[in-house]
């Protein structure tokens, strides 16, 4: 991996994460170099700083992962992928499972291709579509389905039953009101397994996950 990752990032990450090894210490450092490099140009993150990169991009990334294992051998899809986050901090200490990015965006989309090839992340793919619009061959076809900001619930939990196969599960972030979440689950069909709240920098949030089917 030939980057120019500063020491304070990969500090940051080992310090953050010391459980983990060191060549995923070192991804995760890269990715977040990624970040800092191409953000003023293409808006990724408003997360400043390496410290606020390092809890915004990978520790609240890596909080949909307590959320109860991910399936091994199985196919997870990230709606709406653009800064990378939840889907690389979570490729790079999930490798068993395959993560497909659906970035609309194509610079965006760009910017992801370039993460996975540099870290050499032989578990990810990126497809530059819609979301709303899921190709035939994709259709139904995963068991996990990510999304950071995509869209709220009413609008997210929809357009995920495109994606997934039954069973699947959705797991994401909503804000210190989890009612809309709770009440969009039950109008779509989709049962409110986990949700938990943590504390972010601009407040309470909460983490959750569905099960569909």
């Amino acid at each position: 991996m030939d980057l120019d990752i500063p020491t304070e990032v990969r500090f940051a990450v080992a310090t953050a994460l010391p459980s983990i090894s060191v060549s995923q210490q070192e991804q995760l450092a890269g990715y977040l170099a990624l970040v800092q490099q191409y953000n003023d140009v293409l808006g990724l993150t408003s997360f400043k700083g390496t410290n606020q990169l390092v809890f915004g991009l990978v520790l609240e990334s890596l909080k949909l992962g307590e959320l109860g294992a991910l399936p091994v051998g199985k196919k997870a899809v990230d709606l709406g992928s653009g800064s990378g986050s939840p889907l690389v901090a979570l490729a790079i200490t999930f490798p068993q499972v395959q993560f497909t990015a659906v970035e609309s965006n194509q610079r965006k989309a760009a910017f992801l291709k370039q993460v996975q090839v540099r870290l050499q992340l032989k578990n990810v793919l990126v497809a530059t579509e819609r979301a709303e619009s899921p190709p035939a061959s994709s259709r139904n076809a995963y068991q996990l389905l990510t999304s950071r900001a995509f869209a709220p619930p009413t609008k997210l939990l929809p357009i995920a039953s495109r994606w997934l196969m039954r069973p699947g599960e959705v797991r994401g972030y909503t804000g210190a009101d989890s009612q809309p979440l709770e009440d969009a689950a039950a109008t779509f069909g989709f049962e409110v397994v986990c949700l938990y709240t943590y504390e972010a920098e601009t407040g309470l949030k909460h983490v959750y996950k569905l099960r569909w089917g």
